[in-house]
């Protein structure tokens, strides 16, 4: 796999469709979070680089989160002891052995959609009127982490297929949703009590196991 260069910044100029990249890399209004937001973006890369490929920085100017979200949790198991590897550009995003076991890890980062389907975010009024939050969009949001689950799920069964993951081999799916944190766990966990309704009713259907 060729890898990002050893001398190549996290931040690219040029232009970037993600909001949140370029008010972190440029921080337009001098805040002082943004600042401390891009320090630990900068601190993080050094040591996910050698996991990175060619186009990871390219491809964080469009999907910052994401992109983030996979160099943060691969350096937080660097840092706690567990021994990364990448396979290749095909694949999850990284392994690790335990027990004389391969662990693969994806990392999974739904974006809000678009359209009538896009979760609302934050809004900002008045300073005296502070924070806004919109009412909690159950479906929208059930929807954004299904859509991205049954993603990574066909994908596994392709890298099944293709030998990449073995039968025996394990498998985690650590989510992160560009939006309001506090929904996150129990939205993760019934899209994928969904799935696996949805799984189990077809083989029922069908006559598989």
């Amino acid at each position: 796999m060729a890898k990002a260069p050893a001398d190549q910044s996290f931040f690219l100029p040029g232009d970037s469709i993600d909001p949140a990249y370029r008010n972190v890399r440029d921080n337009p209004h001098n805040k002082p979070y943004l600042t401390e937001a891009k320090t630990f973006v900068e601190l993080l890369w050094p040591q996910y680089r050698h996991l990175a490929d060619t186009h990871f920085c390219q491809d964080a100017t469009n999907h910052f989160l994401a992109r983030f979200w996979e160099m943060y949790l691969a350096v937080t198991l660097n840092n706690n002891g567990f021994k990364l590897e990448r396979y290749g550009n095909a694949g999850p995003e990284f392994f690790f052995m335990h027990n004389d076991r391969k662990v693969w890890v994806e990392a999974v980062a739904p974006g809000p959609g678009e359209g009538n389907d896009r979760v609302p975010g934050y809004s900002y009024g008045k300073f005296e009127e502070g924070l806004k939050v919109e009412s909690t969009p159950e479906e929208k949001i059930l929807l954004r982490f299904t859509n991205a689950l049954d993603s990574k799920k066909r994908k596994y069964s392709i890298d099944l297929q293709k030998r990449i993951i073995a039968s025996n081999d394990l498998y985690i799916l650590s989510d992160k949703f560009e939006g309001h944190p506090q929904w996150l766990g129990c939205r993760f966990l019934a899209a994928l009590l969904c799935q696996s309704i949805s799984s189990f009713r077809n083989s029922c259907m069908s006559g598989r196991p």
